[in-house]
């Protein structure tokens, strides 16, 4: 893995590394979910798409695997690494199979429910795990000798593995209007990936650290939120019923954009981080009383085309996946999630 910036040797796999990791953790499962984007229902659960699963199969298997290696972490945190089942690649081929046969009768909603669930047991397991035992080397029952710290890693890679197998099948589609609770857990995903980021950069850098071109963090953080200020004008004129209409236009972006960052250069960190998490929790209160029909609704932009509500939010997403792309660039983590494809 990749180190952001000089590290001793006594950190190199220390507090930066676990920060590094859960930031690849968050972008993987971000580009996961994106590929989720502009899919119906029965695109989701009817066609297989990666080997012989479908969309929402690989929603369960990815949260059976986390919640296999949630269970292992946990018996070597409890010093029972003797408990520890051996997993050939035979045994390998029987898990998978009979959890392939197990999500026949799950809905969609509750795949993506215990995808996040299982997720979220992970990541609370893996923190309960010391520095020094993640890097520590144990042995198991089969005499193999481990770190938890490459099951962590192979979380990230599984998820990898399949959004590529994904990304690859969906590029083909035309795209569609896909279910509100899957477009608020990719709108919910996408801004874990951009927050775990933040972490990697240290406090005393916010402002000053180029993270995109010469913007420092501080200056995206508060160009991500004038942004979602937009979306949010949208966004509360048609949870009201109506089709949104604009008494502005955006029709040259970079005239916007350097119009709110001279706006905002006399304020502090803390008054930019307080508008960014503000007005997404304002934006989420408002999707979260969306009908689906709503989603449905097209809207005039103020920058000139004319899309549904359902892509109206996926924008804000997409465009926070997009930022976190050029924070990582800034700190040299490479072969990380790419920028997005279109649909074909």
């Amino acid at each position: 893995m990749n180190i952001a910036q000089p590290v001793t040797p006594e950190d190199a796999f220390g507090e930066s590394w676990r920060q590094q990791l859960l930031a690849r953790l968050a972008a993987e499962r971000a580009y996961l979910l994106l590929q989720y984007r502009g899919l119906n229902e029965d695109t989701l659960t009817q066609i297989p798409a990666s080997g012989d699963l479908t969309f929402k199969d690989v929603l369960l298997h990815v949260a059976a695997w986390d919640a296999f290696h949630t269970e292992k972490i946990s018996l070597v945190r409890h010093d029972r690494a003797a408990a520890l089942q051996p997993l050939t690649p035979e045994s390998l081929n029987r898990r998978n199979a009979i959890l392939a046969e197990q999500f026949q009768a799950i809905p969609l909603e509750q795949a993506l429910a215990t995808c996040l669930k299982e997720r979220a047991g992970f990541l609370a397991e893996l923190k309960l795990v010391s520095n020094e035992a993640l890097h520590r080397r144990f042995t198991t029952p089969s005499g193999k000798r481990e770190r938890l710290r490459t099951w962590a890693r192979w979380r990230f890679l599984h998820d990898m593995n399949h959004a590529s197998e994904l990304e690859t099948w969906r590029s083909k589609q035309p795209p569609d209007v896909g279910p509100g609770y899957l477009l608020r857990a990719i709108f919910n995903a996408t801004r874990k990936e951009f927050l775990t980021l933040v972490d990697l950069i240290p406090t005393d850098e916010h402002i000053t650290r180029p993270v995109c071109g010469v913007w420092g963090l501080k200056d995206l953080v508060g160009h991500l939120t004038d942004w979602e200020h937009v979306g949010l004008d949208g966004l509360r004129q048609l949870a009201a019923g109506h089709t949104p209409e604009f008494d502005y236009e955006i029709p040259d972006f970079d005239t916007f954009n350097n119009k709110n960052a001279a706006a905002r250069s006399a304020q502090s960190w803390a008054e930019v981080w307080a508008d960014f998490t503000s007005t997404r929790q304002a934006f989420t209160d408002l999707f979260d009383h969306l009908s689906p029909e709503a989603l449905t609704r097209p809207i005039p932009t103020p920058w000139g085309s004319t899309i549904s509500a359902y892509v109206w939010v996926l924008v804000w997403a997409g465009h926070e996946h997009e930022h976190a792309i050029d924070v990582r660039s800034s700190l040299a983590l490479r072969n990380w999630p790419r920028r997005l494809t279109k649909h074909s």
